[in-house]
């Protein structure tokens, strides 16, 4: 009674003896010979060619390829010519990657003869590479019929197989990672298409090999009814490249006002507008205190009879309007430095964001990152996409206050009028106005490079 072996799918005799309808492909059954097998000279070349065209870096579909050109009969097509069943009954005279697998590794061709285990785990036997866990090297007779190949072409072409299966396990591994990243990052909320204004719809692209990309496209294209703008799929790679640059130089703009604005020696520009903000509180001090000395000698002459009651009120009535438009410019002042020093420092939105970021960005692996950088990306079939960067408010603010137009002559309470408003549009002066070209004084901002 026949032994079923439950690592193979064919059955081997208490006897020992190798069931015709299993010898490879590249052998005949003799009954005459003791080995029972014989080499079957009309393919037995093939299987030489096969295992030389694998050494020499072949690959396997091509291989196919020239054999199907030479015309030779594939396993399945020889035993039917040899008058055997087809285990798999398949009606093909093609060869492919499968059917080599099986040529590539079974120890018959080296001249042994497997007495149990798999075939597929005899690539660990011949290259002399650890099995893995859980994989029982096949018990083999050496020398039991005559070889096709050489041990040594056998072990080259095993070591072969597990190289070319670890790149292509590692290659595997990569793309599912990408993919898995790609599935997961998500950036349609800043995408925009730029013929439309719609929203952008996330897809995913399957590609013959297997592999998959992520694309996006208008959100008024549909399987029922094309889109009614010429906008096409926009791969998320594509995307992600045109941003890279834009982000680099952002980045390097801002370490380099952070010099300027950090650390105990501060930029040339920087220390000329925090002086000239610190004067006009200097200044706007001396007007308040000019008014108290003003009135106590206004109320000495009083007191002296050198002056009557009205004109002492008068005066004191004057001098209190003028002491009022002096607070405000001192208060005035004072929030304008501040500001200044808020915004121009370490801690502004703009450099803390960009100058945070690495050199080359991974925004795939971090896609929380990519949406504070990216505030919106208008997609375009005909040009560039356009994009808009975060956080540019802060950066106009930053760069305004910190060139700000530097006037030499400040107003005093001497050059004001009794409009309690004049400490405004002193202050809206030094953010906004220009010093008018005929100024002796004008001064230019100082710009570092």
């Amino acid at each position: 009674m026949k032994q079923k072996d439950r690592g193979r799918r064919h059955q081997i005799p208490p006897e020992g003896v190798y069931t015709a309808t299993w010898i490879p492909y590249g052998y005949r059954y003799d009954p005459n010979s003791t080995a029972l097998v014989m080499i079957d000279t009309e393919v037995a070349d093939y299987v030489r060619f096969i295992f030389h065209q694998y050494l020499e870096g072949i690959s396997l579909t091509q291989i196919c390829k020239q054999l199907n050109e030479q015309g030779a009969p594939n396993p399945a097509l020889r035993k039917r010519q040899l008058g055997q069943k087809d285990r798999l009954g398949k009606d093909t005279e093609r060869w492919n990657a499968p059917s080599l697998n099986q040529i590539l590794f079974n120890p018959m061709y080296v001249g042994d003869w497997i007495l149990s285990g798999r075939v597929w785990d005899a690539v660990y036997l011949y290259s002399g590479e650890p099995a893995p866990s859980g994989i029982q090297l096949p018990t083999v007779e050496e020398n039991h019929h005559e070889a096709l190949v050489s041990r040594d072409d056998m072990k080259r072409a095993s070591l072969k197989y597990l190289q070319d299966r670890s790149l292509r396990t590692s290659r595997k591994q990569a793309v599912r990672q990408n993919a898995t990243n790609q599935t997961h990052f998500s950036i349609g909320s800043v995408l925009r298409c730029g013929e439309c204004g719609r929203a952008m719809h996330k897809n995913e692209i399957f590609t013959g090999d297997g592999t998959s990309f992520i694309a996006y496209t208008c959100s008024s294209f549909s399987l029922q009814q094309a889109s009614k703008c010429a906008s096409r799929f926009y791969r998320l790679d594509e995307i992600l490249t045109s941003v890279q640059p834009l982000v680099s130089a952002e980045r390097k703009e801002a370490l380099k006002y952070l010099d300027m604005v950090s650390g105990e020696s501060k930029s040339v520009q920087y220390t000329r507008v925090e002086n000239f903000l610190q004067r006009q509180i200097d200044q706007a001090v001396d007007s308040v205190r000019k008014n108290l000395s003003a009135f106590r000698r206004l109320k000495a002459r009083y007191n002296g009879k050198k002056l009557s009651e009205a004109e002492y009120l008068e005066g004191q009535q004057k001098i209190e309007e003028e002491n009022r438009i002096s607070e405000r410019q001192v208060m005035a002042a004072l929030i304008q430095i501040r500001k200044f020093r808020a915004t121009c420092s370490e801690t502004n939105n703009w450099i803390t964001l960009y100058s945070s970021i690495s050199e080359q960005p991974d925004f795939s692996a971090d896609p929380e990152l990519f949406k504070q950088i990216i505030e919106r990306i208008d997609l375009y079939p005909d040009k560039p996409p356009v994009i808009t960067l975060a956080r540019m408010e802060e950066k106009e603010d930053f760069l305004k206050t910190l060139y700000m137009p530097i006037r030499t002559r400040h107003l005093t309470y001497e050059d004001t009028s009794s409009d309690p408003t004049v400490s405004e549009d002193s202050e809206e002066s030094c953010e906004n106005e220009e010093t008018p070209l005929d100024n002796p004084f004008q001064t230019t901002p100082i710009k570092e490079d």
